[in-house]
């Protein structure tokens, strides 16, 4: 799994000494989504337990935040960050329950949905699945059951 990186502590990427209005960071897009459990109760959602960001096609950051002790201060700067563009399909929706369960007020984040409708000529209500599967002919592999020690 080279390129993957998973954080479980407040600290793993420690951001709060590397201010994000910088030049190097003005052009950065990273790719973001989030996940949370699914339940069957009627009234309950869980917190978003994973957030992922990723810095290229080959590296990826997984937050656990469902094993973290509090919010990381330095991933909150960045998802807040105007000078930082966060994309994704279903963004907004991300974008939502990140404030209802941390309180955090994520900026500069753009949802490829209407893109992808404008290069696949189409009017769909996409999913990163279902857009993976209708570009690539490829359905995605969500590693569904898998467990990772904390090290």
């Amino acid at each position: 799994m080279e390129g993957l990186i998973l954080c479980y502590y407040v600290h793993d990427l420690d951001l709060d000494r590397q201010p994000v209005e910088n030049k190097d960071v003005a052009e950065l897009v990273l790719g973001f989504d989030i996940e949370w459990p699914v339940t069957y109760e009627s009234g309950v959602e869980p917190k978003t337990a994973l957030l992922q960001l990723c810095t290229s096609s080959s590296v990826c950051y997984l937050f656990h935040l469902s094993s973290m002790t509090g919010f990381p201060g330095g991933l909150k700067i960045l998802l807040e960050s105007e000078q930082v563009k966060k994309v994704g399909v279903g963004i907004q929706g991300d974008k939502w329950k990140l404030l209802r369960d941390y309180n955090i007020k994520c900026c500069n984040m753009e949802d490829l949905s209407a893109l992808a409708n404008e290069v696949t000529n189409s009017h769909e209500n996409w999913s990163l699945d279902g857009l993976c599967k209708h570009l690539t002919e490829y359905e995605t592999n969500r590693l569904s059951g898998l467990k990772f020690d904390r090290k």
